[in-house]
């Protein structure tokens, strides 16, 4: 899935999915679109048109903006893991919740 700007592809996410756990594999943005809310808006996106129960996620441990991202977007950070020596990746999961409606009208 990708953010454009103008014709220019400015971020993309990408994931698999088992059933109805989906796992995101990778979130990149271009250095010259960052603090734009690309990434967000991927994520979000991602989780408002997909059918999913449980979203997965990984980033390096020193990752701190990314980490906030998934903080912010509801993801709980569940344990980190030595990939390699001395090199920790975070885990986060998320998930669904069925009572709440993703949509503009039930917001208004």
């Amino acid at each position: 899935m990708g953010f454009f700007k103008a014709d220019t592809l400015a971020g993309a996410i990408s994931y698999t999915k088992e059933i109805m756990h989906m796992k995101i594999c990778r979130i990149v943005v271009h250095p010259d679109y960052f603090r734009q809310g690309i990434a967000e808006t991927l994520l979000n996106h991602l989780q408002f048109t997909c059918k999913w129960e449980k979203l997965s996620v990984s980033t390096g441990k020193m990752n701190l903006p990314v980490r906030k991202l998934y903080e912010k977007n509801g993801f709980i950070h569940t344990k980190d893991v030595e990939a390699a020596p001395h090199f920790f990746i975070s885990l986060y999961e998320k998930n669904h919740s069925f009572n709440v409606r993703h949509d503009k009208e039930h917001d208004e």
